[in-house]
């Protein structure tokens, strides 16, 4: 594989394979449950539904193990907890695979390039205003499919441009066409996850 093949690839089981040593599981969790939310209206049950958001908590570090084993519990024990994660994965697999594409070159930056080196300076300009922009982006969704608001995106590009940020790659990412979901490449960049 090479950037091109990467920036045009419409069937994600190249780029999965290419991709299966790197980022870690914080990444692969979102990308499964991104996955999941873009077929939500076919999960079909409340359990897996509440799968995927928990799955979404633990990846970010809001829950413990503990809690996931609570609602192992609570759903009928752990073989419901597997079923539920299997029919969710089995379903995302039949899902878009030009979206599921577009949301591996989001959470994942080109393997091509760089990572990109942000100066201290841009992401604490005007009291943090970048690094805050960034986090309210990562938080801020349109449930249930997870995308994350583009006009948050794009004033976070602007406040980069006027802190002095030049890298087109960055801010070509933020202005794109989206979506984007949680686990962007550039809001953990700027927020401390990358």
């Amino acid at each position: 594989m090479d950037e091109a093949t990467w920036l045009a690839c419409t069937d994600p089981g190249p780029m999965l394979k290419y991709l299966r040593w790197q980022g870690d599981s914080r990444k692969w969790r979102l990308f499964a449950c991104a996955c999941c939310r873009q077929v939500w209206d076919r999960l079909a049950d409340d359990r897996l539904c509440r799968a995927v958001d928990l799955g979404e908590q633990y990846a970010e570090g809001l829950i413990s193990v503990q809690e996931i084993s609570g609602f192992r519990a609570s759903g009928g024990g752990t073989s419901a907890w597997v079923a539920a994660k299997r029919r969710a994965r089995s379903v995302a697999q039949v899902g878009d695979r030009e979206v599921q594409c577009h949301l591996l070159r989001c959470l994942f930056r080109s393997p091509f390039r760089p990572v990109p080196v942000m100066d201290r300076a841009v992401l604490t300009w005007e009291a943090d205003t970048v690094i805050n922009l960034a986090r309210l982006a990562h938080d801020d969704r349109t449930l249930p499919l997870g995308h994350l608001d583009p006009v948050r995106l794009a004033v976070l590009a602007d406040a980069l441009e006027e802190a002095g940020c030049t890298e087109a790659a960055i801010l070509d990412h933020l202005r794109g066409p989206g979506p984007h979901w949680r686990g962007c490449h550039v809001l953990d960049l700027l927020t401390g996850r990358a």
